[in-house]
């Protein structure tokens, strides 16, 4: 058999209501507790509010610190740009179903999913321009290689050897700026913007970067030139195998096998690298690549967080009856088990966002660099036991073990290099280096077991 299938996708909500609309986000309020019945309770009024009054004291300096003041700030209102089509999936399926003998059926099937088109919002700035530029354009989009919704940046880069060479009092008293590049100036460099030479997610310098159209660059409407965003890639191919043995004879079991592969720059509605559940209107799309490389591997295809190379499992289940051989005496009773065992999923190296400071947004090294998490297995068993009242009345008694062998395989580990920022990533302060990278996270649920009685009539 064959089937080909267009999936459009029915977007959700949250970018009508987080940039149709005009979120409003109010931040950073400090309120006094109260003590209620032995708990703390926060009442939110004015009469309990902190920001501003004295919060601490230096015990070297006598310096008295305030609690700072609360923060407003809002989504840009962004719309949709003209033309922007829905999201869609190509799915394409080949198979085969033979019943092999009677009871006993065998199956194939390869399946090939292609993202067609997606839905993003937006922007026209680079990650280093964002800091320099004053103008933007945005909105929610079909972004791939040709989109141009604003003017282009005209953006020369340098090294952190060459910004050295032309300035090396930088930042000292009496230092007069030299342009480290033909057509650098304090007032395009974004040394001065953003504050220093900028580094990647490891901490390391990279350079800067000057723009020669400042004025005019990032404003709309398009300029006739691609944006410089990439083509969004999601193809997930598997190669399913299927062996059923109906239920006969007391038994039944079913094999399977699945090979597979997931492939792309773009996870979908759900980004598991960061954890953003933005659909629609997630950070990926944000900015255009730049010179810089601020982005890292984030638009360059690799293996994606779910991609699961092989996963088989195998269940058996058994019902003794008055014919069974040598333990007929037990009639009515059912015992099954399940066998699962999956690889493990791609860990990258994800450095912090260099404009929204996040981390785990941008890859270094590409997708996967970090190895994978290890292979896993689990057994299951289950014992079920029918006592007959009477015609139309049953009596269940079964119990349930998950994990039976308490296997404890790891099955996630930090992958965030950096802790969060709190500037934008230059030289003197570039976030911390996070010292938990690659310790594990989360494991397989420990062993478990439940027991039930069901009266059916």
């Amino acid at each position: 058999f064959f089937n080909y299938g267009r999936n459009y996708w029915a977007m959700p909500l949250d970018a009508a209501n987080r940039q149709l609309g005009n979120e409003q986000d109010d931040r950073n309020y400090y309120y006094a507790p109260e003590i209620q019945n032995g708990q703390l309770v926060i009442v939110p009024d004015s009469a309990h509010t902190l920001n501003g009054l004295p919060k601490s004291t230096d015990p070297t300096t006598l310096v008295v610190s305030n609690f700072g003041g609360p923060n407003f700030s809002s989504s840009t209102g962004e719309g949709i740009v003209p033309g922007t089509k829905s999201e869609y999936e190509d799915e394409y399926v080949l198979g085969i179903e033979r019943e092999v003998k009677a009871g006993l059926v065998a199956k194939a099937r390869y399946i090939d999913r292609r993202l067609g088109r997606i839905i993003e919002d937006i922007g026209s700035q680079s990650p280093e321009a964002s800091t320099i530029s004053g103008n933007y354009t945005g909105g929610i989009a079909n972004p791939g290689p040709g989109t141009d919704i604003a003017v282009n940046e005209d953006e020369i880069t340098y090294t952190p050897a060459q910004f050295a060479a032309a300035n090396p009092n930088a930042g000292q008293t009496g230092w007069t700026y030299a342009a480290p590049v033909p057509g650098c100036t304090k007032t395009n460099d974004t040394y001065f913007s953003a504050g220093g030479i900028w580094t990647n997610g490891e901490n390391q310098p990279i350079g800067g970067a000057c723009f020669l159209n400042l004025a005019a660059m990032d404003a709309g409407p398009g300029d006739g030139k691609p944006d410089g965003f990439a083509k969004p890639v999601r193809r997930y191919q598997a190669l399913e195998l299927e062996f059923d043995k109906r239920y006969s004879n007391h038994w039944l079991a079913v094999m399977s096998y699945r090979f597979a592969k997931l492939f792309g720059n773009y996870e979908g509605a759900y980004r598991n690298d960061n954890g953003q559940s933005d659909p629609g209107i997630s950070s990926l799309f944000d900015f255009t690549s730049g010179q810089l490389g601020l982005l890292g591997d984030q638009f360059k295809p690799g293996f994606l967080s779910t991609d699961r190379r092989n996963v088989g499992s195998l269940f058996l289940s058994y019902t003794v009856g008055a014919d069974s051989p040598f333990i007929h005496g037990a009639k009515g009773l059912t015992v099954g088990m399940g066998v699962r065992g999956q690889s493990g999923v791609p860990l990258s190296r994800l450095g912090d966002h260099p404009a929204y400071l996040n981390q785990g947004e941008v890859p270094i090294g590409g997708r996967g660099a970090g190895g994978r998490t290890p292979s896993t297995a689990q057994l299951d068993m289950k014992g079920e036991y029918a006592i007959p009242l009477h015609e139309s009345k049953v009596l269940k008694l079964s119990m349930d073990a998950f994990n039976v062998t308490n296997s404890q395989f790891i099955t996630g580990k930090v992958q965030y290099l950096q802790q969060p920022a709190l500037s934008y990533p230059v030289e003197g302060s570039a976030p911390t280096l996070n010292v938990d990278y690659g310790r594990p996270t989360s494991f397989q649920g420990p062993f478990y077991a439940r027991a039930s009685i069901r009266f059916e009539f």
